[in-house]
C-alpha cells in the first residue's frame, strides 16, 4: 500500500487509540488524530516521496506502521549507527 493512498479513516479504525509512526531519525510518533496523521504524511512524503508502507495491527506496538523506502531507511540506519557509537553499544 502506497502512503499517499492510507487515510485516517484506517487509521482510526486499526488503532482505535493511536498508533505509533516512525521518523526516520529513529524515533516514533504516537498518532492520534487526523490532523496529526496528515502532518506526518505530508512530511513523509515531501521529504522520502510516495513511499510504500506495511500496517500490521498485530505487530508489536512500534511495528504496526512501517515506511518501506530505501532513502527513508538509510537515514534511519545513520541516526541509529550514531546512537550505537554515542552509547558504545
Amino acid at each position: 500500500m502506497n502512503l499517499k493512498d492510507v487515510e485516517w479513516t484506517l487509521i482510526s479504525e486499526m488503532f482505535p487509540n493511536g498508533v505509533h509512526m516512525p521518523n526516520a531519525d529513529d524515533t516514533v510518533q504516537r498518532i492520534n488524530s487526523e490532523s496529526n496523521f496528515d502532518h506526518y504524511k505530508k512530511n513523509i512524503i515531501n521529504r522520502f516521496g510516495n513511499s510504500d508502507v506495511i500496517i500490521d495491527k498485530d505487530a508489536e506496538v512500534y511495528n504496526n506502521f512501517k515506511i518501506v523506502n530505501a532513502e527513508f531507511e538509510r537515514v534511519s540506519n545513520i541516526f541509529m549507527d550514531s546512537k550505537r557509537r554515542y552509547y558504545n553499544i
